[in-house]
């Protein structure tokens, strides 16, 4: 029997990186799955590309109506999800580090992989927080499990494309170390 996994998407006004982000879980040797798509905008851009996929894949999809946050919309994702997992897993190249964990956020948030009742004895991802949110996030869970790693590339991502907003979002991330 294999395991219901949810993944989760969190999108703001970019239907064509959702798109992508989609046919790349769909490409997938893996088929127990479904996919939760949580707009975190007032706008549904994601809408019409949504319902292209509805017929012939797993999707929830929900907007919010409203931009509330990354880190609202991934809480809601993670409301919206009914897949488990056994294990946790993250790209890094070496043995799993609780340590290296305190000390740099190594694991990328679409790649990470861990049981909901997680959630329930640690909280969600802090609404407050807009950068850094899934290190907080992965520090907690991490404080009662054990990090196994999956020596491959399990995910890629994209950082925001405006040059001042990734300028902001880096300089976030520089003062945070």
């Amino acid at each position: 029997m294999s395991i219901m996994v949810s993944v989760l998407i969190r999108t703001y006004q970019r239907p064509f990186v959702l798109k992508r982000a989609i046919d790349s879980v769909l490409s997938q040797t893996y088929s127990n799955f479904e996919i939760i798509v949580v707009e975190d905008g007032n706008t549904p851009s994601a809408e019409a590309l949504i319902k292209e996929y509805q017929n012939t894949s797993p999707i929830i999809y929900e907007c919010l109506y409203e931009h509330k946050g990354r880190s609202f919309a991934a809480n809601r994702a993670m409301e919206l999800a009914s897949g488990k997992v056994k294990r946790r897993f993250c790209p890094y190249q070496g043995k799993a580090s609780r340590l290296l964990l305190c000390y740099n956020n190594y694991l990328p948030i679409q790649s990470v992989m861990f049981r909901k009742e997680l959630i329930e004895r640690h909280g969600k991802i802090n609404e407050e927080m807009n950068e850094l949110e899934d290190w907080d996030f992965w520090l907690r869970l991490d404080s009662d499990t054990h990090l196994v790693c999956v020596p491959k590339v399990t995910s890629r991502y994209y950082t925001p494309y405006k040059s001042a907003e990734k300028k902001k979002r880096n300089l976030v991330l520089k003062n945070a170390g």
